[in-house]
């Protein structure tokens, strides 16, 4: 067998074990002494391979799966591996698959990948740069009331246990969610608000920032209100409809039962707490979660926060990262310290710079900074010590609308990738931009 047909094999194989989750082993009818069979786990042969000749042939369906165990498939993928080639070709050959199986992986579980298409057709596993043109993973392109559509979308988080994307539709005042493990995303819901402003337990007056996390079986999704003064927490178990209010509707205060024009929730999921930044009194509030109703204030005036908004929670250690309008730098208070001294973790903004929504790369500690009125996205880095504001997405000055981006309301980060979820004011839809460049290797970590 050439070189050549043993990678388009190989590349064929990987790309059919990890879209049609096979798993390795004979089928039936086809235990035929020198052909290699992959069946799937309701039993489907997806495909047969005649190793001598190459000559492949199709059965059954094929089906996008979650891979609960890529380390097992790629263990397989190395034994078939060494069956099919010759020795001393195994070790290089392995190591391409396990780069093929890494890429593969991501476009299976996160099927909005960009990648650059080979010139015979054949899967693309190269990853592209924030740079490139992304592609809308939900919306239209223009305001809509409909399930599937946004109205005026804005801070948003990724769900890592659903594989979801949870944005505010501040224009419909609601929240919805969209369902990522099928592609096109086509499983749109509801997790708060009603499609019409109000004030009620029910319903979004004028909702900013938001915060998900599952409780045990419990999913949880936090709205900040900022036009009605109060926090509302939805769930899964009341049908996502009747919330939980921290604040007085409609009325602003100062003491443990009342907020200010809040813009910012953030969850710790381990110790069952709901962070609000109370903005304007300059003050961060913890609250248990469902049921306390006072806050405890864990960073107050003193702390040098002038308008506190936006935040983020390190989900391992309980650090938590406040975006501070006024100043318009991030800062970050560790949870050991018990929030006591803030740290940089962006530059000093240039004239004309105003952020909105901030989202945390954990792995790296890379944060993400939205500079709507200038449409792009900016980040601070560990690597320089966060004393640079790098541009990684430039939209356009004057709005085209063929741009890729204008006038970006939210962030965040998607674990797993490193990739970013940006929602597109102007175009009233979703797009996730690439970590990697085109070889998957960056400096410092990322593309600019």
């Amino acid at each position: 067998m050439s070189k050549s047909n043993r990678l388009d094999y190989l590349e064929v194989l990987v790309y059919l074990v990890i879209f049609g989750m096979c798993t390795l082993g004979s089928v039936g009818g086809c235990e035929d002494e020198g052909v290699f069979a992959i069946r799937t786990d309701a039993g489907k042969t997806c495909l047969q391979i005649d190793p001598l000749t190459c000559n492949t042939t199709l059965a059954g369906s094929l089906e996008a799966r979650d891979i609960p165990a890529i380390t097992n498939l790629t263990q397989n993928l190395v034994v078939a591996v060494a069956r099919i080639v010759d020795l001393e070709d195994a070790l290089a050959e392995t190591e391409a698959i396990l780069n093929y199986t890494q890429a593969l992986f991501e476009v299976a579980t996160h099927p909005w990948i960009s990648c650059i298409q080979r010139d015979n057709g054949s899967p693309c596993l190269v990853p592209v740069g924030f740079r490139d043109v992304p592609q809308p993973i939900a919306g239209y392109g223009y305001a809509s009331t409909n399930i599937d559509g946004f109205n005026t979308p804005g801070n948003l988080v990724y769900w890592d246990l659903g594989a979801r994307v949870v944005t505010v539709d501040s224009g419909n005042a609601r929240v919805t969610s969209v369902d990522l493990t099928q592609w096109p995303p086509n499983a749109h819901e509801v997790w708060g608000g009603t499609g019409v402003p109000g004030m009620t337990n029910t319903t979004l007056l004028d909702p900013g920032a938001l915060a998900v996390g599952g409780f045990g079986p419990v999913i949880r999704v936090a709205v900040a209100d900022p036009g009605s003064h109060r926090v509302l927490e939805f769930s899964d178990n009341t049908g996502w409809t009747e919330a939980g209010v921290r604040g007085a509707p409609g009325t602003p205060g100062s003491s443990p039962e009342t907020l200010n024009t809040p813009r910012g929730v953030a969850y710790d999921v381990n110790r069952a707490i709901l962070y609000v930044a109370d903005t304007n009194n300059s003050r961060i509030l913890a609250f248990c979660t469902p049921n306390c109703t006072d806050g405890s204030e864990v960073i107050g005036p003193g702390a040098g926060l002038g308008r506190p908004g936006p935040l983020e929670v390190n989900p391992s250690t309980g650090d938590l990262y406040v975006l501070d309008l006024e100043a318009r730098r991030v800062f970050k208070f560790l949870k050991s310290e018990g929030f006591s001294t803030r740290y940089p973790r962006s530059a000093q903004p240039d004239s004309g710079e105003e952020y909105v929504d901030l989202g945390v790369n954990h792995d790296l500690e890379d944060v993400f900074l939205v500079d709507s009125g200038n449409s792009r996205i900016v980040v601070a880095e560990r690597w320089n010590n966060w004393t640079t504001n790098y541009v990684v997405i430039r939209g356009p000055e004057t709005i085209v609308n063929s741009d890729p981006l204008f006038q970006p309301r939210g962030v965040a980060v998607i674990p797993l990738t490193g990739d970013i979820l940006v929602s597109d004011g102007h175009h009233r839809v979703i797009r996730v931009f690439r970590e990697r460049g085109v070889n998957g290797r960056c400096k410092g970590g990322m593309c600019r």
